[in-house]
Protein backbone atom coordinates (compact mmCIF):
# COMPACT_ATOMS: atom_id res chain seq x y z
CA UNK A 1 0.00 0.00 0.00
CA UNK A 2 2.82 2.61 0.81
CA UNK A 3 4.40 1.66 -2.48
CA UNK A 4 1.16 2.47 -4.59
CA UNK A 5 1.06 5.74 -2.30
CA UNK A 6 4.56 6.88 -3.15
CA UNK A 7 4.08 6.07 -7.12
CA UNK A 8 0.91 8.25 -6.68
CA UNK A 9 3.15 11.15 -5.08
CA UNK A 10 5.75 10.49 -7.48
CA UNK A 11 2.83 10.91 -10.36
CA UNK A 12 1.25 14.06 -8.38
CA UNK A 13 4.68 15.66 -8.33
CA UNK A 14 5.37 15.39 -12.31
CA UNK A 15 2.16 17.14 -12.63
CA UNK A 16 3.56 20.27 -10.57
CA UNK A 17 4.87 22.35 -13.76
CA UNK A 18 1.23 21.62 -15.36
CA UNK A 19 -0.17 22.85 -12.39
CA UNK A 20 1.53 26.29 -12.26
CA UNK A 21 0.95 26.69 -16.16
CA UNK A 22 -2.54 26.59 -15.52
CA UNK A 23 -2.31 28.77 -12.88
CA UNK A 24 -0.54 31.47 -15.59
CA UNK A 25 -2.74 30.46 -18.74
CA UNK A 26 -5.57 31.74 -16.16
CA UNK A 27 -3.91 34.96 -15.47
CA UNK A 28 -5.15 37.91 -17.88
CA UNK A 29 -1.95 40.43 -16.98
CA UNK A 30 1.18 39.59 -15.02
CA UNK A 31 0.31 41.63 -12.14
CA UNK A 32 -0.02 41.58 -8.49
CA UNK A 33 -3.74 42.65 -8.50
CA UNK A 34 -4.34 39.80 -11.54
CA UNK A 35 -2.97 36.87 -9.33
CA UNK A 36 -5.10 37.59 -6.58
CA UNK A 37 -8.31 38.32 -9.04
CA UNK A 38 -7.53 34.90 -10.79
CA UNK A 39 -6.76 33.26 -6.70
CA UNK A 40 -10.53 34.15 -5.72
CA UNK A 41 -11.95 32.92 -8.66
CA UNK A 42 -11.74 29.37 -6.82
CA UNK A 43 -9.68 29.48 -3.51
CA UNK A 44 -10.79 26.21 -2.90
CA UNK A 45 -9.44 24.82 -6.76
CA UNK A 46 -6.05 26.53 -6.26
CA UNK A 47 -5.77 26.06 -2.48
CA UNK A 48 -5.74 22.15 -3.54
CA UNK A 49 -3.02 22.67 -6.30
CA UNK A 50 -0.98 24.44 -4.22
CA UNK A 51 -0.95 21.88 -1.21
CA UNK A 52 -0.50 18.81 -3.90
CA UNK A 53 2.59 20.63 -5.28
CA UNK A 54 3.75 21.09 -2.03
CA UNK A 55 3.22 17.73 -0.52
CA UNK A 56 4.50 15.88 -3.83
CA UNK A 57 7.71 17.86 -4.29
CA UNK A 58 8.57 17.54 -0.67
CA UNK A 59 8.15 13.61 -0.98
CA UNK A 60 10.04 13.85 -4.21
CA UNK A 61 12.88 15.08 -2.33
CA UNK A 62 12.59 13.01 0.64
CA UNK A 63 12.35 9.64 -1.79
CA UNK A 64 15.29 11.08 -4.13
CA UNK A 65 17.89 11.47 -0.69
CA UNK A 66 16.54 8.43 0.90
CA UNK A 67 17.12 6.06 -2.86
CA UNK A 68 20.99 7.86 -2.87
CA UNK A 69 21.60 6.67 0.53
CA UNK A 70 20.32 3.49 0.42
CA UNK A 71 22.36 2.63 -3.40
CA UNK A 72 25.06 4.07 -1.26
CA UNK A 73 24.84 1.27 1.26
CA UNK A 74 26.22 -2.55 0.82
CA UNK A 75 23.62 -3.54 -2.38
CA UNK A 76 23.67 -5.58 -5.03
CA UNK A 77 25.75 -3.99 -7.98
CA UNK A 78 24.99 -4.08 -11.26
CA UNK A 79 27.51 -3.12 -14.64
CA UNK A 80 24.99 -1.83 -17.37
CA UNK A 81 25.79 -3.15 -20.74
CA UNK A 82 23.18 -1.06 -23.03
CA UNK A 83 22.16 2.35 -21.76
CA UNK A 84 18.77 3.77 -23.34
CA UNK A 85 17.94 7.50 -22.31
CA UNK A 86 14.49 7.86 -21.53
CA UNK A 87 14.55 11.87 -21.07
CA UNK A 88 13.19 12.33 -25.22
CA UNK A 89 10.55 10.16 -23.90
CA UNK A 90 9.59 12.22 -20.40
CA UNK A 91 9.25 15.67 -22.94
CA UNK A 92 7.08 13.11 -25.30
CA UNK A 93 4.64 12.33 -22.29
CA UNK A 94 4.59 15.75 -21.17
CA UNK A 95 2.69 16.61 -24.29
CA UNK A 96 0.29 14.65 -22.70
CA UNK A 97 -0.57 17.40 -20.58
CA UNK A 98 -1.01 19.83 -22.58
CA UNK A 99 -5.03 18.99 -22.69
CA UNK A 100 -5.54 20.37 -19.18
CA UNK A 101 -3.31 23.31 -19.62
CA UNK A 102 -5.59 24.08 -22.94
CA UNK A 103 -8.86 23.02 -21.43
CA UNK A 104 -9.16 23.61 -17.84
CA UNK A 105 -11.30 26.43 -17.03
CA UNK A 106 -10.76 26.81 -12.85
CA UNK A 107 -13.94 28.49 -12.72
CA UNK A 108 -15.69 25.62 -14.10
CA UNK A 109 -16.54 22.88 -11.85
CA UNK A 110 -17.48 20.37 -15.27
CA UNK A 111 -13.93 21.15 -16.12
CA UNK A 112 -12.21 20.44 -13.39
CA UNK A 113 -14.02 17.10 -12.61
CA UNK A 114 -13.49 16.43 -16.42
CA UNK A 115 -9.69 17.06 -16.07
CA UNK A 116 -9.47 15.35 -12.79
CA UNK A 117 -10.83 11.87 -14.40
CA UNK A 118 -8.27 12.63 -17.08
CA UNK A 119 -5.51 12.73 -14.71
CA UNK A 120 -6.48 9.48 -12.57
CA UNK A 121 -6.47 7.86 -16.21
CA UNK A 122 -2.76 9.10 -16.70
CA UNK A 123 -2.16 8.18 -12.70
CA UNK A 124 -3.50 4.75 -13.17
CA UNK A 125 -1.00 4.35 -16.24
CA UNK A 126 1.61 5.96 -14.51
CA UNK A 127 1.16 3.67 -11.25
CA UNK A 128 -0.08 0.30 -12.94
CA UNK A 129 2.89 0.83 -15.42
CA UNK A 130 5.46 1.69 -13.09
CA UNK A 131 7.03 4.76 -14.91
CA UNK A 132 8.42 7.24 -12.50
CA UNK A 133 10.59 7.79 -15.46
CA UNK A 134 8.02 10.09 -16.91
CA UNK A 135 8.65 12.48 -13.91
CA UNK A 136 9.30 15.96 -15.52
CA UNK A 137 10.33 17.62 -11.93
CA UNK A 138 13.39 14.69 -12.29
CA UNK A 139 14.66 16.22 -15.64
CA UNK A 140 14.18 19.89 -13.89
CA UNK A 141 16.60 19.11 -10.85
CA UNK A 142 19.08 17.29 -13.24
CA UNK A 143 18.82 14.19 -12.88
CA UNK A 144 18.75 11.69 -16.26
CA UNK A 145 16.71 8.51 -16.39
CA UNK A 146 17.66 5.54 -18.15
CA UNK A 147 16.87 2.24 -18.82
CA UNK A 148 19.73 -0.23 -18.42
CA UNK A 149 18.34 -3.49 -19.02
CA UNK A 150 14.83 -5.61 -18.65
CA UNK A 151 12.98 -3.90 -16.34
CA UNK A 152 15.90 -1.70 -14.49
CA UNK A 153 15.99 1.98 -14.67
CA UNK A 154 18.78 4.50 -13.35
CA UNK A 155 18.61 7.21 -12.05
CA UNK A 156 21.45 9.68 -11.91
CA UNK A 157 23.02 13.02 -12.66
CA UNK A 158 25.34 11.99 -15.43
CA UNK A 159 24.53 12.32 -18.93
CA UNK A 160 24.42 9.83 -21.11
CA UNK A 161 27.50 11.49 -23.74
CA UNK A 162 29.22 11.21 -20.25
CA UNK A 163 28.80 8.14 -18.99
CA UNK A 164 30.72 4.40 -19.51
CA UNK A 165 28.61 1.67 -18.49
CA UNK A 166 31.71 -0.75 -18.53
CA UNK A 167 33.33 1.55 -16.10
CA UNK A 168 30.18 2.28 -13.90
CA UNK A 169 28.67 0.28 -11.15
CA UNK A 170 24.45 1.19 -10.30
CA UNK A 171 23.69 0.39 -6.68
CA UNK A 172 20.36 -1.45 -6.69
CA UNK A 173 17.74 0.76 -4.56
CA UNK A 174 16.40 -1.45 -2.23
CA UNK A 175 14.93 -4.87 -4.07
CA UNK A 176 13.62 -2.45 -6.68
CA UNK A 177 14.73 -2.49 -10.15
CA UNK A 178 16.01 1.19 -9.69
CA UNK A 179 19.41 1.61 -9.91
CA UNK A 180 21.41 4.88 -8.72
CA UNK A 181 24.73 6.05 -9.60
Amino acid sequence: MIKILLKWTLFFSSNVPVFFMIYLKSLKKFTSKEMMITWQMNPIFWSSLVIISIFSIAVLIFWLIIIKKDASMNRPSYRPIKIESYDSQILNFFVTFIIPILSLDPESWPSIIMNIILLLIEGAFFVSNNTLYFNIVLLIFGYHIYSIGEDKILITKRKKSSFFPEESETHQVGTTGIYFI
